[in-house]
């Protein structure tokens, strides 16, 4: 993946919660292009925001939100206020998190969709911040194509490298790469 300066368009992107008549056509290895409708997209966006909250309970006084997944990208946010340094810019702790729970949603999204279970971890990450945040980030990823769940369905593991930006209006203000297991 290819990192560039500016936040990607959303207007080819639009979200299941934003548009929620139009069947999302995923296609995952292991799935013969299974539709999944909007509804389940954003109610699984719901149950990944409550596992946060409750799991990880950084992630609940942080606010941080799932805002939309389309089966290839996958956006996170959180507001400045609890988040805020004396700098008042976002946190480096609150970043670092913000971008290790994005890339952890996508791999547990893709999970979800392909019906197939395991326990994820990050093994390895590296983040650079590249610009102080002064306004609510938007945190996205985007899933490798050549990457299957097969083995997970047979009781195996995975590991996938995910590439995570964040963009603070309109500008690159970090990147990181965490290197994801997830064990059946």
């Amino acid at each position: 993946m290819t990192t560039d300066s500016k936040m990607p368009s959303d207007a080819t992107n639009e979200t299941a919660a934003q548009n929620p008549s139009e069947d999302l056509k995923l296609s995952i290895e292991g799935r013969q292009n299974k539709s999944v409708s909007a509804q389940e997209i954003e109610a699984l966006l719901l149950e990944l925001k409550q596992t946060w909250h409750q799991t990880i309970p950084v992630s609940q006084f942080m606010q941080v939100t799932p805002m939309s997944y389309d089966g290839n990208r996958f956006t996170v946010s959180a507001p400045m206020a609890p988040n805020i340094n004396l700098h008042q810019t976002m946190f480096a702790g609150s970043i670092y998190t913000l971008m290790t729970l994005t890339g952890w949603g996508m791999l547990w999204l893709q999970q979800q969709i392909a019906g197939v279970e395991g326990n994820i971890v990050l093994a390895d990450a590296n983040i650079r911040y590249n610009a102080p945040i002064t306004e609510a980030p938007i945190v996205t990823v985007i899933w490798p194509e050549a990457i299957t769940l097969a083995p997970l369905a047979t009781g195996g593991k995975i590991k996938v490298k995910l590439e995570v930006q964040l963009h603070c209006a309109d500008k690159l203000c970090a990147t990181f790469s965490g290197l994801y297991f997830s064990l059946a």
